[in-house]
């Protein structure tokens, strides 16, 4: 009688066996997103990347950064970074960005043409969008050698303008309670001025808030009858007062 049902149980346990690492190979097969501890700020990507429209791989992809942008960090949602890439906003994967030298970065004013050389004769290599960060590497007189993601050229050094710099709009940015804002592109309405308070609202682009006050790089607002705060490169004056 052992002899028959060592055999049964042998088989039992074997199978048992497939069955446990057939779950832990579907297990394997789930994607898994390391979040990476990042703040705001700006950082450079360390290899080409899609840029999603809403904090999930799976939203709509509206653009692509190159390996060696260097991008601005404005919010965070669990493994994901919104970021602001030219007048652009969406998001990546935060372990796709690494720390960078801010003090070596610019931002570009107005458009600007990339020269082979220090020289107003040289070739164009390249053409900047108003609003674009480099990272300058040399100096000599008057022109900076700058790199653009894997590329390298000299630009005037008077169409530059160094972080942190408050931006001039087009309706004073200390206004009068009462004036109404733009939401550039779809935005958390947070409970404190940084990346990590709790999200309060979602607001879409296009949306109208009420500017209350600025706070450092974040603007106090009020969203349909929830105040709270947003950063400021996401809205703009200019939103239609009709809720």
């Amino acid at each position: 009688m052992f002899k028959m049902a060592l055999p049964i149980v042998v088989l039992i346990f074997f199978a048992g066996c497939a069955a446990y690492h057939g779950e832990e190979g579907t297990l394997d097969q789930a994607p898994i997103y390391e979040i990476t501890q990042i703040g705001e700020g700006y950082y450079r990507v360390t290899e080409g990347t899609g840029m999603f429209e809403n904090a999930d791989i799976g939203s709509r992809k509206i653009g692509r950064v190159k390996a060696g942008e260097i991008v601005q960090v404005v919010d965070m949602a669990g493994a994901f970074a919104q970021i602001k890439h030219s007048d652009n906003a969406g998001w990546v994967l935060s372990d796709e960005l690494e720390d960078t030298e801010a003090k070596s970065v610019v931002r570009t004013v107005g458009e600007i043409k990339v020269k082979a050389s220090a020289d107003i004769r040289s070739n164009d290599i390249a053409m900047l969008e108003s609003g674009r960060l480099v990272t300058i590497k040399k100096r000599q007189g008057s022109w900076v050698y700058i790199k653009i993601s894997e590329n390298r050229g000299w630009i005037m050094a008077g169409v530059l303008e160094a972080l942190g710099v408050t931006r001039q709009y087009s309706s004073p940015r200390v206004a009068d309670d009462g004036l109404y804002w733009k939401v550039l592109k779809k935005s958390n309405l947070r409970s404190s001025p940084n990346v990590v308070s709790e999200i309060l609202r979602l607001m879409p682009a296009g949306s109208s808030v009420r500017y209350i006050s600025a706070e450092g790089d974040w603007i106090h607002v009020e969203y349909d009858g929830t105040v709270g705060y947003v950063h400021e490169d996401l809205v703009g004056p200019g939103g239609n007062t009709d809720w």
